[in-house]
């Protein structure tokens, strides 16, 4: 499922109905097996997500055999498109004359990662270790985040390496891959 549509109502029997197709953009990890769900916003006051490209490249193994814990590295890499140059990288409120104008600003990326409950954080690569933190998140999950801020015409990496639980093994090995509408694309 790509989710390219998800919905939201009032109507605690019409919900119910959106949450039991996947459509009500929750997060629903597996038992023992391995969920990557990636969520971003642009904290900046623009229009910068019309310029951003997104791709994931994501790989678990077991170095240690599969005995061992596996350990996964995902590779969240943005490209922001704008040729233009924005000097002052100001996330406060500054209008243009054109639309253009507030897609050519510095994207404030705050990136959420979601992972197996149980998962345990090495680091994370290309970000502000300041803002780089882990902690429980939702539906059980262990979120991973960190902030990073992308000036027009650059290309970054934000590169997790984590441990996952120890219940997930090479020969039961499962994975879902959740993205965002518009956003990531899970391959």
């Amino acid at each position: 499922m790509d989710r390219t549509l998800q919905l939201w109502l009032a109507d605690a029997g019409g919900q119910a109905a959106l949450a039991a197709n996947g459509w009500d953009g929750a997060l629903h990890p597996e038992p023992e097996a391995d969920f990557v769900a990636v969520v971003d916003a642009n904290l900046g006051y623009n229009k910068v997500d019309a310029a951003l490209q997104r791709s994931l490249d994501y790989s678990v193994t077991w170095p240690g055999g599969p005995a061992a814990p596996a350990l996964a590295a995902l590779t969240v890499t943005y490209t922001h498109t704008a040729t233009t140059e924005d000097p002052v990288c100001d996330p406060r409120p500054r209008y243009g004359d054109t639309y253009a104008d507030l897609v050519g600003r510095c994207a404030f990326l705050y990136t959420r990662v979601y992972v197996p409950g149980g998962s345990q954080l090495l680091g994370i690569d290309g970000v502000d270790q300041t803002t780089a933190g882990s902690q429980l998140g939702e539906a059980g999950a262990t979120e991973f985040a960190a902030f990073q801020i992308l000036p027009p015409g650059e290309t970054r990496s934000i590169v997790y390496r984590y441990q996952l639980p120890a219940g997930i093994t090479p020969e039961s090995y499962r994975q879902r891959c959740s993205a965002r509408p518009g956003s990531h694309r899970c391959r």
